[in-house]
């Protein structure tokens, strides 16, 4: 069976679809040699275009959720194998998928902040998903070629490491709507900050249960300042790093200066069994 160049369009997307299906006299399964270019108006519409049989339930409801908004420029997609043999696991097939995507936010995950990506360019090559030329905006913050992964889309785990360039307000306000804000204890709301900052983020989302994440940032801040409601003195001239993650908080050579002498930072989670709330 050969069709060449067929051209599909409607609301959501346009296609251009080359397909030759090798049916075996035997009743095996058939050999699909599919490539198709397309691009997709409305983003949040691609949910009802993916593959039911092929993608697990979780993953396509996460899918669903996920993409809120933005298009695709450019897709492409080649397939060549027998379709019993998809995700070909054992080099009998090829699946492929390339897209770039713009202005498109994702809710990676409920409760964390959607970030807005300007350009995002991915690859799909079996059940593996890839991006590494990205760039980002996340509640003023900007990540600029973040690599993020699936490395198997039938177990999907969400992988993410970024390095991001902000300010330490961008970053409080960031860790404040996310559930990393528990770690604080509620704190968070109790201090003001300022000044430029650096981080290094590292998330891990398995979307079959994503309240098992796992989360981590090393965030650099030169020349910060903090203040904490209710107390006069602000601490100014903050340099160096300190890390955030699920299990807490510790700090590598972290000084500033407070009441006019210098001083050093030691950063902490305080044991839960010592006070009635967690506090850094």
């Amino acid at each position: 069976v050969l069709s060449d160049s067929v051209h599909v369009r409607n609301s959501d997307l346009e296609s251009q679809i080359s397909l030759q299906a090798t049916l075996p006299a035997d009743q095996s399964s058939p050999h699909i040699d599919f490539d198709a270019s397309w691009v997709v108006l409305d983003l949040s519409a691609i949910h009802r275009y993916l593959p039911a049989t092929i993608i697990p339930p979780k993953l396509s409801q996460w899918l669903e959720n996920a993409f809120v908004s933005g298009y695709v420029t450019s897709g492409h997609t080649h397939f060549d194998g027998r379709v019993a043999n998809f995700p070909f696991d054992d080099g009998s097939g090829v699946f492929r998928l390339e897209a770039r995507l713009e202005n498109t936010t994702i809710e990676y995950a409920p409760d964390w902040p959607a970030p807005e990506f300007r350009h995002l360019e991915i690859v799909v090559e079996n059940t593996h998903f890839l991006s590494v030329e990205n760039s980002v905006v996340d509640i003023g913050n900007y990540y600029q070629d973040a690599r993020i992964e699936i490395h198997d889309l039938r177990d999907p785990v969400l992988k993410v490491d970024a390095f991001a360039t902000g300010t330490l307000q961008s970053i409080h306000d960031y860790i404040s709507d996310s559930p990393v804000a528990n770690i604080f204890g509620g704190q968070l709301k109790s201090v003001e900050v300022d000044g430029d900052a650096s981080f290094d983020l590292s998330i891990t989302l398995p979307v079959n249960d994503i309240k098992s994440y796992d989360f981590s940032t090393r965030i650099r801040s030169s020349g910060g300042t903090v203040r904490v409601l209710g107390f006069p003195a602000a601490i100014t001239e903050l340099n160096g790093s300190f890390t955030v993650s699920r299990n807490g908080v510790s700090s590598d050579s972290l000084f500033a200066t407070f009441l006019g002498h210098p001083i050093d930072f030691n950063l902490t989670r305080t044991p839960d069994s010592v006070f009635p709330f967690r506090a850094v």
